[in-house]
Parts: C-alpha cells; structure tokens; sequence
C-alpha cells in the first residue's frame, strides 16, 4: 500500500492491520513496543482518544513492513 493510502485510513483500520501483520508475523517486538507507548499515549491524548495517539507509531510500522 503506498504511504500516502496510509494516511488516508481510519485509526482502527491501521491497529487492525499492524496487529494483524505483527500476529501473522509473530514480531514480538511490536507489541512489546506498542505496550511500553501506550502509557504516553495515555498521557498526550487527555481526551481519551489513545488510538489517536497512537495512530504515528501504527503508520510507522506499515511503512517499514510494506505489503502487511
């Protein structure tokens, strides 16, 4: 998917297909990393909205596994 269609996606489809390339991939590291963002997250999206500020590392991660 080219990066510009990234952008373009809504926050749950990104999670959906960063988990799901992590998942079929087996890349811990991933979801050790997603773990140790989230409480940040948490911190910077005092609305609530912790997919929203997780959205940059999601985007991140399709870009350097293109094809997940």
């Amino acid at each position: 998917m080219p990066e510009e269609d990234l952008e373009k996606l809504s926050t749950r489809e990104l999670h959906d297909r960063a988990v799901h390339r992590a998942e079929k991939h087996l890349d811990v590291k991933f979801f050790w990393s997603l773990l140790q963002m989230i409480p940040a997250a948490e911190t910077v999206s005092g609305d609530g909205a912790l997919g929203e500020a997780l959205r940059p590392f999601f985007i991140d991660y399709l870009r350097r596994h293109p094809g997940a």
